[in-house]
């Protein structure tokens, strides 16, 4: 089980005048038990053993008082939990042990054994349920070639002050310059702009712009990358538990819910009538090339991205779409983040499948780019899986498209149809 819970850890004193908390020398070994009398008593008794509390047990009415306070705050959320029937009785000793295990996870909101991520206490006790610390090395990457001759991909995996996990991909086009640039310089404009925006949305608004505004200067300066642009998909997770994502272009972020794909972004291609409406109007054309994409003026697959400088004028844009979201790490098993390498020939629940297949989120990236390239893709493929507290729990849902190891089940994928 998890430290978040008390019954596994040394006593804890609490001061809920000062509203300081801190670890007490006294350690008590209790079971965890799952009843909610038996939880209040456990948690009764804990707070009867500290020495902050019976200090206070001289001043009448107020212990119960903080008493309940604490009960409220530190409980355990317990859940419906869905039991097997009384009378299956062919299962056998191990089986039950496992359903136990099960039990265990969905009562606590816990997450899957398999992937020991620290806890952030403060965080936890505020929420009512564990938020774990999510940290860059935790972070699977892979980025590979392909079958091009030159990488034009390129992503970021960086801590931030005040527990802030950016994780961004971008992926270029018409030269390496543009993606470059924006992952050379995304880290220090987050934090410029953190230090005035508490909306981490409009964080992630003005530091899009930014970085083009950046680079039309940087182009002037090198006289280079005139032509050249990039993609971008940008996360960031404060706290373990508030999302923000923005992005440009058709490089994808998804989410893995109840081991489910849910996809955060939305491509922008001049096939989508807002997005075609403003090329049209800025005096740009949208045709279909010999392989059915939608393309502006016959240079550009998407509609918006960070560069493009000659396209600009033809309502090619730089502004994200940006949105927010909680994260639940009892539900939410990873976050993915890949170029269109990949979703090119890989639909997302394909691609949540693949990660879900992988003992670790470093394994997982690396078999999701060679998929991939076994499906013929022909591009650059990088890959960030962010894992989350229910990593590992959805590995049994995951399809029979990946378990077969030979991965081409051409029919399934997004590029044939």
């Amino acid at each position: 089980m998890h430290k978040i819970f008390l019954a596994q850890k040394g006593i804890l004193h609490v001061n809920l005048i000062n509203k300081n908390i801190c670890k007490g020398a006294t350690s008590l070994q209790s079971p965890v038990v799952f009843c909610r009398k038996k939880c209040d008593r456990q948690f009764a008794t804990l707070c009867k053993a500290s020495a902050s509390m019976k200090e206070k047990q001289s001043f009448g009415g107020e212990c119960n008082y903080n008493l309940d306070i604490l009960k409220k705050s530190l409980r355990p959320k317990f859940r419906h939990i869905t039991r097997s029937s009384a009378s299956d009785t062919s299962s056998s000793a191990e089986n039950d042990n496992q359903q136990k295990m099960d039990l265990n996870f969905d009562a606590l909101g816990a997450w899957d054994h398999r992937i020991d991520l620290p806890i952030l206490m403060e965080a936890s006790i505020k929420q009512g349920e564990p938020i774990p610390l999510i940290l860059a090395s935790h972070v699977g990457c892979s980025s590979i070639l392909g079958k091009r001759t030159y990488q034009e991909d390129r992503y970021v995996v960086e801590d931030l002050p005040n527990n802030i996990l950016c994780a961004a991909v971008f992926d270029g086009h018409g030269g390496a310059e543009c993606s470059e640039y924006c992952a050379r310089n995304l880290k220090g404009v987050l934090l410029e702009e953190l230090e005035h925006q508490k909306d981490l949305e409009a964080v992630l608004h003005h530091t899009f712009l930014k970085l083009h505004t950046g680079y039309a200067q940087w182009t002037k300066t090198h006289n280079a990358g005139h032509r050249a642009g990039t993609t971008a998909a940008v996360t960031l997770l404060r706290g373990g538990a508030e999302l923000a994502v923005g992005h440009v272009g058709d490089s994808r972020v998804i989410l893995c819910r109840l081991g489910g794909s849910r996809e955060l972004t939305q491509d922008h291609c001049p096939s989508r009538l807002a997005e075609k409406d403003r090329i049209i109007k800025s005096g740009g054309r949208v045709s279909v090339d010999n392989i059915g994409r939608h393309m502006v003026n016959d240079k550009l697959s998407m509609s918006r991205s960070i560069g493009d400088l000659h396209l600009k004028k033809y309502g090619v844009i730089a502004l994200p779409d940006t949105r927010t979201m909680r994260i639940t790490h009892g539900k939410d098993a990873f976050l993915l983040l890949i170029t269109d390498g990949i979703n090119f020939v890989l639909q997302s629940k394909e691609a949540c499948d693949v990660v879900n297949q992988a003992e670790d989120p470093y394994q997982a990236a690396q078999q999701l780019t060679e998929q991939a390239l076994s499906m013929s893709s022909e591009d650059n493929m990088t890959a960030l899986v962010v894992p989350y507290g229910s990593w590992g729990k959805y590995t049994q849902s995951a399809s029979m498209f990946y378990s077969f190891g030979i991965g081409r089940d051409m029919n399934k994928s997004s590029r044939f149809g």
